[in-house]
């Protein structure tokens, strides 16, 4: 409203190790400038001697009252050359330790992505409900092949949906084609 009166603070404080790599970063908002914070995201991050991350953990604590509400981490690993080899993200959205969101994916030496794997826990029971699954392959040039895609909506080990895409190339790398099937219903008929 313009009267000279702050209404709300937002503040961000990051730290930095001496490669530029972003250690911690801390977010506070007063949403009413009351001097009481009213809600704090922090991420704390490491890294290996090359400068790869390692793992990033990152806290929320919406209503500013002290306690962790959702809690999220990836974890890193990687080659002897530095190169990506897989990596695993996961999400407590009420921090009462049950994980809600887990993401995988694996690489190859030349980091492109082999597989991936998203599950879901919807109802915090501790059980999957629901799993998505990616799977590449690539030419010696590193150039995509194939893509698998596949559903299970209900984690019941069948699969619910299924798409895939072809790609073909010259000696160069250039596309030439590029295929995409699905099987909305994974019966093993091609439904577009």
């Amino acid at each position: 409203d313009a009267d000279g009166t702050i209404d709300s603070l937002y503040s961000t404080t990051n730290t930095y190790d001496r490669r530029g790599n972003q250690l911690t970063s801390l977010s506070e908002s007063d949403y009413d400038a009351d001097g009481t914070i009213d809600s704090r995201y922090s991420t704390i991050n490491k890294y290996d001697r090359k400068g790869n991350l390692l793992s990033s953990v990152s806290e929320s604590d919406r209503d500013g009252d002290g306690t962790i509400d959702s809690l999220s981490s990836t974890i890193n690993n990687y080659a002897r050359k530095g190169n990506l080899r897989s990596s695993v993200s996961e999400s407590d959205y009420d921090a009462d330790g049950i994980i809600n969101s887990r993401y995988s994916s694996t690489y190859d030496r030349r980091g492109n992505q082999l597989n991936s794997l998203s599950e879901r826990d919807r109802n915090d029971d501790g059980t999957i409900d629901s799993r998505y699954s990616r799977t590449y392959t690539y030419d010696r040039k590193g150039n995509q092949l194939t893509r698998l895609s596949e559903s299970d909506y209900d984690a019941d080990n069948l699969i619910d949906y299924r798409s895939s895409t072809t790609n073909t190339y010259d000696k160069r790398g250039n596309q030439l084609t590029s295929i995409s099937e699905s099987d909305s219903n994974a019966d093993g008929i091609i439904d577009s």
